[in-house]
């Protein structure tokens, strides 16, 4: 225990180090559609978890001497610099990150010998059938992930409290599987996320940044992947239900964007499930947040992660269940495309 307490202190640290200094090359701009806050806030809330969790890795090898946390360290390291580089230079375009979030994917695939070989729907098994078929598809399932979780990085608190909650999810799998490198690393995420959240929610007062986003979903896919694969009884549709709300939210968003709106995919906007919430869902509900900026910031977390907390509980129940797991997967995104519709039929001014 007194490792996991030493990478949360890590993390906590080295955020609040960022917070005291405010080194300028860090500090989020408050210009742009995606921007809901008035001040200059540093954006390395990534590097005090990606250092916390390093930390805890090292350690677990030294103990273990299993090469396969040295291998996840790697394996993660370009996910992690690809949204850091983004995160001090403000120049680092989607198409580049995504390419090092690729290269994380592809060191896992090299590394760990681990790819998605089973959806539990025949047409698409039988092409996972097909070993370089199967490793595309890990690449841009891993990629996917890492990139998913940027994307609902929008409020103070969002993508860290979703992360805490499939890192659990995580942990209680290997604790049940009697998996100690599935139950570490999660712990590990748990600890080091911890570090970071407590500073951002509900202050705010350092973003996690593309750096720490990234890598979030970068471990979420790696243990996604290799979670699966590990261990065959376990549904594919298991770590899909985990992470169904930041991937329908990409999924939507590309359709937004590129059919409904005919813009590029990567151009954003503020039409996001989180944005509307935020300015359509908050104000009705609660009118004193109106005026409130911080304090409307801080509900939108809470509204999600109710809607989200069921399907999660689901998940652990039924992770074995494919056909359950699925309706599981279906019936959120029917609830996220309801309540998406019912928000922007609000008549209520943005505010």
């Amino acid at each position: 225990m007194i490792k996991f307490i030493s990478v949360f202190f890590i993390s906590f640290f080295i955020n609040l180090l960022n917070i005291k200094i405010k080194p300028e090359f860090s500090l989020d701009t408050t210009n742009g559609v995606q921007k809901f806050h008035s001040e200059k806030i540093p954006r390395l809330g990534g590097l005090g978890v990606f250092i916390g969790f390093s930390f805890f890795i090292l350690l677990q090898y030294f103990k273990s001497k299993d090469i396969s946390y040295i291998y996840f360290l790697i394996s993660s390291l370009p996910s992690f610099i690809g949204g850091f580089l983004e995160d001090i230079t403000k120049k680092f375009s989607p198409a580049k990150r995504l390419i090092f979030a690729s290269i994380s994917a592809i060191l896992t695939i090299i590394l760990f010998k681990v790819y998605i070989y089973k959806l539990d729907l025949i047409f698409i098994d039988n092409l996972l059938n097909i070993l370089p078929v199967a490793y595309i598809f890990t690449v841009f399932a891993i990629t996917g992930v890492s990139n998913s979780y940027n994307i609902i990085d929008g409020f103070n608190g969002l993508t860290a409290s979703i992360s805490i909650l499939v890192f659990i999810s995580f942990a209680y799998i290997g604790f049940i599987k009697n998996d100690n490198f599935i139950l570490n690393i999660s712990l590990g995420m748990i600890f080091s996320v911890l570090g970071f959240f407590i500073l951002n929610y509900p202050s705010g007062k350092i973003f996690l940044g593309d750096g720490g986003a990234y890598f979030i979903g970068f471990v979420i896919g790696f243990l996604s992947v290799y979670t699966v694969f590990q261990h065959r009884d376990i549904s594919p549709w298991y770590p899909m239900l985990l992470s169904v709300y930041p991937f329908w939210e990409t999924i939507y968003s590309i359709y937004r964007r590129w059919f409904l709106k005919k813009l590029s995919p990567t151009k954003p906007d503020a039409f996001h499930l989180h944005t509307l919430i935020y300015k359509r869902l908050i104000p009705k509900l609660f009118p004193e947040a109106r005026k409130n900026k911080l304090l409307r910031n801080s509900l939108v977390a809470p509204v999600l992660i109710l809607i989200y907390i069921p399907f999660i509980i689901g998940a652990n129940i039924y992770w074995d269940k494919t056909s359950i797991l699925i309706l599981l997967c279906i019936g959120y995104i029917f609830i996220y495309n309801l309540f998406y519709q019912m928000i922007v039929k609000f008549k209520i001014k943005f505010v």
